[in-house]
């Protein structure tokens, strides 16, 4: 079976594109050689800095959406490998930074800081969670195959 592509491009003004593929070499050598209208045309020369393999269209096309949620900062810690950078450049409403303290409204009964999710029910913030989310996130990195490009 054919696998699909999540690729990213550094543009020639350094601004980074992410696509999904079945063919990437020749995805790339359409957005190299401009024949892809959009947002590389104009941005040429563009560069492979990351590619990862999937199974499924779906698969591919779901990375490819979280990878464009990412900020600048975390797509560049994924192009560099550097997973620690990742987490540290991570956002979102249930981001809890360490050095904000919990204010007594989002306190639980035994008195630690809670994690908001989207107006949905509080979840008690604690170590064991973090371990578990990044012993989750070690699972999916080695589920997937990510190639690093030169």
């Amino acid at each position: 079976m054919k696998p699909f592509w999540v690729y990213m491009l550094r543009c020639a003004d350094s601004s980074y594109y992410i696509g999904h593929t079945d063919d990437l070499e020749l995805r790339v050598a359409q957005h190299t050689s401009g024949i892809v209208p959009g947002y590389t045309s104009g941005r040429r020369p563009v560069v492979l800095v990351y590619a990862t393999d999937f199974t499924s269209r779906d698969e591919a096309r779901e990375r490819e959406l979280q990878l464009k949620g990412w900020s600048r900062r975390k797509k560049e810690a994924l192009v560099r490998e550097d997973w620690s950078g990742i987490q540290r450049f991570a956002r979102g409403p249930d981001r809890v930074r360490p050095s904000t303290p919990a204010r007594p409204s989002e306190r639980t009964e035994q008195g630690g800081p809670t994690l908001r999710t989207n107006g949905e029910e509080n979840q008690e913030f604690s170590r064991t969670s973090r371990r578990e989310n990044t012993e989750s996130v070690r699972a999916e990195r080695s589920a997937n195959r990510i190639h690093r490009v030169p």
